[in-house]
């Protein structure tokens, strides 16, 4: 377990070996919509011989109380198939950073004015209300105390994905695409790849050829320095 005053963000990147002729489905920013999620899984006809790739954004902006059941549901997916793999995206970083020590008006920027967050979600179901005159550290070690099973899992998601050195998945974009990609090894594969922060670039996918594919989906950059 990592104290909350020692966390720091650090990009976590994973490689993958997997078999190309199995079918690869990528899905992002659910947003607490487990309906939706469920409905297109269903649609799509998931199986056990498919790659499930969920690329963040999976809480955050959620009716009441679907933030925590949408983690729930993917924490489990995941632990129950091993063909499920799921990445961080900005809006799992409200764990990371927002439970850190900060300035009052900033926390209470984001639970009280933004809101339809997980902590409102957390606050709701542990009986807490939010307001400002409220006691923020002790709210925040019982979030702590209470969802240390969701707070250590969102701490260990991959930012990058890379699979069969052929295909980049990463949230939202890459803040300086060429030192990023010479910490990932992966120079003299990136083809006209646009990495501007609020872009989205899908590159056809071809496993085989061995040309790189960059798939960033979202809205912010959240990838900074590449763990060696």
């Amino acid at each position: 377990m990592t104290l909350l005053t020692e966390l720091k963000k650090r990009t976590k990147v994973r490689r993958l070996k997997l078999d190309i002729n199995r079918r690869m489905i990528f899905i992002s920013d659910i947003h607490g919509d487990l309906v939706t999620m469920k409905a297109g899984l269903d649609k799509f006809g998931f199986c056990d011989n498919d790659y499930l790739f969920i690329i963040g954004d999976i809480y955050e902006k959620g009716d009441k109380g679907t933030n925590l059941e949408i983690i729930r549901y993917v924490m489990e997916l995941d632990r129950t198939h091993d063909n499920v793999f799921v990445m961080a995206g900005n809006c799992e970083e409200s764990l990371r950073f927002i439970l850190t020590p900060m300035p009052k008006r900033n926390f209470f920027y984001y639970v009280l004015k933004r809101g339809h967050s997980i902590l409102n979600d957390m606050a709701d179901e542990m009986g807490i209300e939010l307001n400002e005159n409220m006691d923020v550290p002790g709210f925040i070690e019982k979030v702590h105390t209470n969802y240390i099973d969701i707070y250590d899992y969102v701490d260990t998601l991959d930012d990058v994905i890379i699979i069969n050195d052929s295909i980049v998945l990463v949230h939202a974009g890459l803040d300086d695409i060429n030192n990023q990609a010479a910490n990932l090894n992966l120079n003299n594969k990136l083809d006209n790849i646009d990495s501007s922060a609020n872009s989205v670039s899908n590159k056809t996918i071809n496993a085989q050829t061995g040309r790189l594919s960059l798939y960033t989906v979202g809205s912010s950059p959240n990838v900074q320095k590449i763990i060696k």
